[in-house]
C-alpha cells in the first residue's frame, strides 16, 4: 500500500458575484488563522467543534506566503569583475601617453586589449573575439552610441561616453568604478557591472539582459518611463531611483536598499519584485510577486491592483518574521478579494478601499471596508488580521527601511479552558466518505468555515487556547469527519460546517488513469459524491449533507469539499 503526503491549505472562498457557495472551486493562498497547537479537534466560540480523522501523524504549518533568505536573489546578483588576467604576448598593448583609434577603418576588436593608455571606439568599430581591458590609469573613450558584440572590463581606469545615448547589445561592460550616462541607456541581450554608482536619464532593460550595481542607480528623467521587461534580471546592491518605472512581464528585480518611485511604480504580470523597502507615490498591479525582507516595508502611496488571469498578486515574506504594506487608497478591479495575496505575516494598513461592484444594476465604484462587505453584499476579504494595527515609522535620511511600529494592545485574558464533556452527554455527528482509492493518506488540516442560515460568521472563531484542527488520517478509502458538541447548538437555526480537504499537486500525477477518469466524471471538473457517503446522527437533529471531490487550482490539485449542515429539533 502506497503512502501518500496530503496538503489542506488555507481557506479562500472566492465569491464570484458571491454565488455558487455549495461548489465553489477553492484555491490556496496566505490567509490568516489563528496560532494553533498539536490536535485533530477545532473548538468554536458557539461550543461546538470539528474532528477529523485520527490524532496520528499530527504536524504543524507556518501560514503566510514566505521566501527563502538569500542575498543572490536573481541572475544578475551573481555578475563580478572577473579577475584582471595576464597580458599575453599576442595581445594589443595600448601604453601610457599613447592614444590609438579604432573605426571602420582602423583597428579590429579580434584579440584582446590592454590599455594603459587611451583607446577611442568610433561608429562603425570592427568587433571582434577579443576583451579590453582598461588598467588603472587608462582612459577607455566611447564616441558612439552603440557598443554592440563587445566585451568591456574597466580595473581602475577611466570611462568617457562622448555621446548623449548608449545602446549596449550582445555586450558585456563591467567596471569597478562609476557609471554616468547622460541619456538614456538601452541594453538588449546585455551583461553590465557597475562596481559604484550607476546614474543615467532614461534604462531600458531588455531582452534577457543582466544588471548588477553594487551602489545606487539613479535615474534622473522627469517625462521618461524606464521600463525593465522581456525576461530581464536586474540587481541593485544600494538604493534605486527613478519617477517612473515600469517592471513588465518575467522581470526580476532585487533591490537590496530601499525602491523609491516619484511618480508611478508598475508591476506587471509575472514579474518579481524584491526589496526592503518600496516607497512609491502611485502604484499600479496587474499580477506580480513582491518580496519584502522581514521588518520591510512597503509604501505604495495610492494603490490600483487589476486582478489578472495571467498572473496571481502574491505578497512574501523573505524570512519567518513579518513586513508591512501601507497605502493611502487602495483600489481593487476585478476581485474583492486580497485574501491570496497578503497573508498573515504582514501588516497591512490603508486609509481608504474602493472596489469596483459589477452586478445587473451595473457596475460602480464603491468604498467599502476590508475586511467588509459591498453594498449587495459580497465579501471584501484580507489575508490577515493585522489591519491598521501598525504605525509606519519616518525614514531617516540616508538609510535604507525605516521599518515600522505594531500598536501597543492589552494583552487579552487567558479564557477558562473548556471542561470535558461528561460520558454519554455530548453528541457526535459522524459522516464517512468513501474515495475508492487503494492508500492510505495523511494530511493537516485548517481549512473550514461555518455559516448560521446562510450567511458566513466570522464571529465564530478559533478559541486560542483550544487544542485545534490540525491533522488528517484516512485509512483505506474512507475519510471520517466528525462533528461533536452539537447539543450546545441553539434550536431552529441551520449551522453549516465546511470543510476543504487539499490534495499536494505531486500527488495528481500518481493517480491512475482510472482514478482521474472517476475523479471528474462528474461535470469535467469533478464529482458529486454525496450519495455515496454515509452520515451518523443522534436523535433529536436534521442533519443533511454535501460532498464533492474536486479539482482546484490549474486543474491539478484534487480536493473534497464537505459541508455538514445540522438544525437542532
Amino acid at each position: 500500500m502506497k503512502m501518500k503526503s496530503f496538503l489542506i491549505l488555507v481557506l479562500t472562498l472566492v465569491l464570484a458575484g458571491c454565488a455558487n457557495e455549495e461548489l465553489e472551486t477553492l484555491g490556496g493562498g496566505g490567509g490568516s488563522s489563528p496560532g494553533v497547537s498539536s490536535g485533530q479537534t477545532v473548538l468554536f466560540s458557539n461550543n461546538t467543534a470539528v474532528t477529523i480523522g485520527d490524532t496520528d501523524g499530527v504536524r504543524t504549518r507556518a501560514m503566510g506566503w514566505t521566501a527563502e533568505v538569500t542575498d543572490k536573489v536573481n541572475d544578475a546578483c551573481w555578475l563580478a569583475m572577473d579577475v584582471k588576467p595576464d597580458r599575453p604576448s599576442n595581445s594589443v598593448y595600448i601604453k601610457s601617453g599613447q592614444t590609438v583609434v579604432y573605426n571602420k577603418y582602423e583597428g579590429n576588436v579580434d584579440k584582446h586589449i590592454f590599455v594603459d593608455g587611451t583607446l577611442v571606439l568610433n561608429e562603425n568599430y570592427k568587433a571582434g573575439a577579443g576583451f579590453i581591458y582598461i588598467n588603472e590609469g587608462g582612459k577607455l573613450i566611447v564616441n558612439t552610441e552603440r557598443l554592440v558584440s563587445i566585451n568591456v572590463f574597466n580595473y581602475g581606469g577611466e570611462i568617457e561616453f562622448a555621446k548623449k545615448d548608449l545602446y549596449v547589445g550582445k555586450t558585456t561592460l563591467r567596471t569597478v568604478s562609476d557609471l554616468d550616462i547622460e541619456g538614456k541607456v538601452t541594453m538588449e541581450s546585455g551583461y553590465v557591472y557597475v562596481g559604484g554608482n550607476f546614474m543615467c536619464a532614461e534604462l531600458v532593460v531588455n531582452k534577457d539582459s543582466r544588471l548588477r550595481v553594487e551602489g545606487d542607480l539613479n535615474l534622473t528623467d522627469d517625462k521618461g518611463e524606464s521600463e525593465f521587461g522581456d525576461v530581464a534580471h536586474v540587481c541593485v546592491e544600494g538604493a534605486l531611483y527613478a519617477r517612473y518605472l515600469d517592471l513588465e512581464e518575467s522581470t526580476n528585480v532585487h533591490v537590496g536598499c530601499k525602491l523609491q518611485v516619484a511618480k508611478k511604480l508598475e508591476l506587471e504580470d509575472c514579474c518579481e519584485l524584491t526589496a526592503e523597502y518600496i516607497k512609491s507615490s502611485k502604484t499600479e498591479i496587474s499580477g506580480a510577486t513582491v518580496i519584502l525582507r522581514e521588518g520591510g516595508l512597503a509604501d505604495l502611496g495610492d494603490l490600483c491592483y487589476e486582478y489578472s488571469r495571467e498572473s496571481a498578486l502574491l505578497f512574501k515574506v523573505m524570512g519567518s518574521g513579518k513586513a508591512m504594506i501601507t497605502c493611502n487608497e487602495c483600489e481593487l478591479k476585478g476581485t474583492y478579494s486580497l485574501k491570496d495575496a497578503i497573508g498573515s505575516n504582514f501588516y497591512f494598513n490603508y486609509e481608504k478601499f474602493y472596489v469596483y461592484v459589477t452586478n445587473k444594476k451595473g457596475n460602480w465604484k464603491e468604498e467599502v471596508a476590508c475586511p467588509g462587505m459591498t453594498s449587495d453584499g459580497c465579501k471584501v476579504e484580507i489575508g490577515t488580521t493585522l489591519v491598521n494595527v501598525a504605525t509606519p515609522n519616518d525614514y531617516v535620511e540616508g538609510g535604507c527601511n525605516p521599518g515600522f511600529t505594531p500598536d501597543e494592545v492589552d494583552p487579552e485574558p487567558e479564557p477558562e479552558p473548556e471542561p470535558d464533556p461528561e460520558p454519554g452527554i455530548s453528541d457526535d455527528i459522524e459522516l464517512q466518505i468513501p474515495t475508492e482509492i487503494e492508500r492510505e493518506w495523511f494530511a493537516e488540516a485548517d481549512d473550514f468555515a461555518i455559516r448560521v442560515n446562510g450567511r458566513y460568521e466570522e464571529e465564530i472563531i478559533l478559541e486560542g487556547n483550544a487544542t485545534t484542527l490540525h491533522g488528517v488520517k484516512i485509512s483505506e478509502s474512507n475519510l471520517k469527519v466528525t462533528l461533536s458538541g452539537i447539543e450546545n447548538l441553539s434550536s431552529g437555526d441551520e449551522y453549516t460546517y465546511e470543510l476543504w480537504v487539499w490534495v499536494e499537486e505531486e500527488s495528481w500525477n500518481t493517480f491512475t488513469d482510472a482514478e482521474r477518469k472517476a475523479w471528474v466524471s462528474g461535470d469535467g471538473d469533478g464529482t458529486d459524491i454525496t450519495e455515496k457517503c454515509t452520515v451518523i446522527a443522534p436523535e433529536g437533529y436534521s442533519v443533511r449533507k454535501n460532498v464533492y471531490a474536486g479539482l482546484g487550482g490549474q486543474k491539478d490539485t484534487p480536493y473534497i469539499k464537505v459541508s455538514i449542515h445540522v438544525v437542532r429539533d
